[in-house]
């Protein structure tokens, strides 16, 4: 991965923490980016820790749908346990996802993770 993918990752992930704190008048930092194998997850966002991880193939692979969902579905999850003291798939995750521009939020990535999956050999 590039850098400049890594700063389009990043500054993507921090437009949509400031619009979390226009919409909801709250203060959150920009968490930090770790960019990992996760095996098939496409990313995972760590409440205690402040961060998200972004796996680095499927990020290769599928990088604008990365930037239309995959990063708001992380970002709507800090956003809630912020707001709710929770993160889940459910209502005001959904919400979240909305007031992002998200039309149709999604628990769950349709990447083809065949490269991802570990061999058993």
């Amino acid at each position: 991965m590039s850098d400049n993918t890594l700063k389009t990752l990043e500054t993507i992930t921090n437009k949509y923490i400031q619009l979390a704190n226009k919409l909801y008048k709250i203060d959150l930092k920009c968490p930090t980016i770790v960019i990992s194998k996760l095996g098939t997850a496409a990313g995972k966002a760590y409440y205690k820790l402040w961060e998200i991880r972004y796996n680095i193939k499927l990020v290769n692979e599928n990088l604008d749908e990365y930037l239309c969902n995959t990063i708001p579905h992380e970002v709507a999850h800090l956003v809630e346990w912020s707001l709710h003291g929770k993160a889940t798939h459910l209502k005001n995750w959904k919400k979240i996802m909305k007031d992002f521009g998200v039309d149709k939020p999604k628990s769950y990535h349709t990447y083809n993770v065949q490269k991802c999956k570990r061999s058993l050999k």
